[in-house]
């Protein structure tokens, strides 16, 4: 009998825990996904060298983009896991990336200056990150973005540069956003 209790409030207390909230969709600007031109060279992923890896961002075409996570191995190197999932096109939520937020956002640049907009994970519900920063060129932009610190146990703004990998493919950019799109904006 008491096995049971405990048994049911297990079962209440990860019931609980399994939704997840999407703060900020009122925010993201999704008025910006019109903006053209974009100017950047979307033919394959940027990335930034980190003191704790690699950062890559995949901007589309469309004005989606995606960022997940830094990876330890180099992703312009064409043997690390990076770049195999980017190929085959697993890289974003694998097992149905139509239902995945974490990290899709959207891009847009205006004058010589590039705004990015993406969702993160924080303790199992999804907040809305704001990114600014500068064009250099058509495959290259600096971007002052947050990182974690591991020394002093909290994010440190910094300043990334980030370049073009060039690739002959290029993953579908089908998201939750894009499939959502009216429960998005203002």
């Amino acid at each position: 009998m008491r096995s049971a209790k405990v048994i049911q409030i297990i079962i209440i207390l990860v019931s609980l825990n399994a939704c997840i909230t999407i703060y900020n969709k009122e925010n993201l600007s999704t008025d910006k996904l019109h903006n053209r031109p974009r100017p950047l060279n979307v033919n394959g992923y940027y990335v930034a060298e980190t003191e704790n890896g690699y950062l890559p961002f995949v901007l589309f075409d469309n004005g989606y983009m995606n960022n997940i996570w830094t990876t330890q191995d180099d992703p312009t190197d064409i043997k690390s896991v990076y770049y195999q999932k980017f190929k085959n096109d697993s890289l974003f939520y694998p097992m149905d990336k139509k239902y995945g937020i974490w990290g899709w956002g959207i891009w847009w640049v205006e004058n010589d200056s590039i705004f990015i907009e993406h969702y993160v994970n924080r303790a199992g519900n999804y907040d809305l990150n704001f990114y600014s920063g500068k064009v250099e060129s058509d495959t290259s932009f600096r971007l002052k973005y947050n990182l974690w610190n591991n020394d002093l146990n909290k994010m440190n703004p910094d300043t990334l540069s980030f370049s073009l990998f060039k690739t002959d493919f290029k993953p579908d950019s089908a998201n939750y956003i894009q499939l959502n799109l009216d429960k998005f904006g203002k």
